[in-house]
């Protein structure tokens, strides 16, 4: 089992969007969509980034999960 990478935004909102599978995938597709699944699928809302002007904006996060030489 490898690792997997997803990136995902978090919108002025609080909500998830754009879940993108990076480069990095378990090696079992049907795993890395259930991953995918559950990052567009957080319950609740999230507290927006703001800039240095205090301003909402949106923010790019990336999430790993598993280990790095895939054992």
């Amino acid at each position: 089992l490898g690792a997997i990478q997803l990136s995902f935004k978090i919108t002025k909102q609080g909500t998830v969007s754009d879940v993108k599978h990076d480069a990095m995938t378990t090696g079992y597709p049907s795993i890395d969509k259930k991953f995918m699944t559950l990052i567009k699928n957080i319950p609740g809302k999230w507290i927006p980034a703001k800039n240095s002007e205090g301003e909402k904006i949106e923010q790019e996060l990336v999430f790993t999960f598993g280990p790095d030489d895939g054992c």
